[in-house]
């Protein structure tokens, strides 16, 4: 597998212990991701979403979703997506 997509990853002390043993195969991560605002989280939870990649992480863009009702405006729900230099001048687009 060259990319790992990872769920329900809120807390960084858990997602650092991910990375250290993830770190023998994947070079790249993204995680911790959110916009932490009053409007999109109240300032509480990130979304949870990592990425573990063999490739460089070239760009990425965290859309928060607009539509959350009771206990999901404390956390950052959205989608990340992931520009990846694949070499060779080849780019890929990961979502998540």
């Amino acid at each position: 597998m060259d990319f790992i997509c990872l769920q329900e990853v809120t807390d960084r002390f858990f997602a650092l212990a991910l990375i250290s043993m993830l770190r023998k195969h994947y070079s790249y991560f993204i995680f911790d991701i959110g916009v932490n605002s009053l409007k999109t989280n109240l300032y509480l939870a990130n979304s949870g979403l990592m990425i573990a990649s063999k490739y460089p992480i070239v760009k990425v863009k965290f859309k928060p979703f607009s539509k959350k009702k009771g206990w999901q405006r404390a956390v950052s729900y959205g989608v990340v997506i992931c520009k990846l230099d694949l070499g060779d001048n080849n780019v890929g687009i990961l979502a998540n």
